[in-house]
């Protein structure tokens, strides 16, 4: 249709008569973290088994998990780490979404040093105990140190909105109160500035796979973010998005044999 575009949708959006479906849930039948731990949890330990060697009756001990995204649903992604035994370092821009999530008991503990996170993570991977690390900060940032460090993550994705240019992806460089000065000053320098972010977050990507990380997609069309900002490698055919990226998304490398074919899909059904 006419309106089938992204600024039209946004606009829409913004005055309430559309909405993103995400996940299992829309924004206007939202049930936050609870919702989605345990189909996190079970993308994450089946991560394990299928990709790491993990045994049938293992855990995540000993591994660490790196994303991004301690709001909304995303803010399930500490304790499900937990829950698996792995380490994790959850990167978020927003201390408000840290300070809630950590009076919570959603994540252990919080850092704005990247050093730190790593460092602790690093401790609890020894002692083969789990640990959930909010890291205030931008995750390109934390993967910049994780590659300049030559340091190993073993499971890596993300869970901001990366698809929505109204806030919901941080662009690198800028605090939690500049990218909100920004957008209410100029949305499409904001864009061009997100545009320049997802296209660094997806190099840091491909040299940490390089390295052996493996990377997943969970749900948030990341990939097709980085393909919008014209960076068109990431579609495994280089020209569209006809057969798919050159990552997986967690249903169909993750959770499909191992969860779907046992009828019943991956948060509340």
């Amino acid at each position: 249709g006419i309106f089938d575009n992204p600024t039209d949708f946004h606009r829409a959006a913004a005055i309430g008569v559309a909405n993103y479906g995400q996940m299992t849930a829309g924004g206007w039948m939202y049930i936050g973290p609870q919702g989605i731990v345990h189909g996190t949890f079970n993308t994450l330990s089946i991560a394990g088994r299928l990709k790491l060697g993990v045994a049938p009756d293992g855990n995540l001990a000993g591994k660490l998990f790196v994303s991004s995204g301690l709001g909304g649903m995303s803010g399930a992604q500490a304790k499900a780490a937990d829950i698996a035994g792995a380490a994790s370092i959850i990167a978020e821009v927003d201390a408000s979404r840290i300070e809630t999530r950590h009076r919570q008991g959603w994540v252990s503990r919080k850092t704005a040093d990247r050093a730190e996170a790593f460092r602790w993570a690093a401790e609890a991977q020894k002692a083969g105990k789990p640990l959930s690390i909010a890291f205030h900060g931008n995750i390109v940032d934390l993967l910049q140190y994780a590659v300049d460090q030559k340091l190993t993550i073993d499971l890596l994705s993300d869970q901001t909105s990366c698809h929505a240019y109204d806030g919901g992806y941080c662009p690198v460089g800028l605090s939690f109160e500049e990218r909100t000065e920004l957008l209410g000053r100029d949305q499409n320098a904001f864009r061009r500035l997100v545009d320049e972010t997802l296209q660094k977050h997806y190099q840091l990507i491909k040299v940490l796979s390089a390295r052996g990380t493996y990377f997943f997609d969970y749900g948030n069309a990341f990939m097709k973010s980085v393909f919008d900002t014209g960076l068109q490698e990431i579609a495994k055919n280089g020209t569209d998005t006809r057969d798919g990226f050159i990552w997986p998304s967690y249903v169909e490398d993750i959770l499909g044999p191992e969860l779907f074919d046992y009828g019943y899909g991956p948060f509340r059904w």
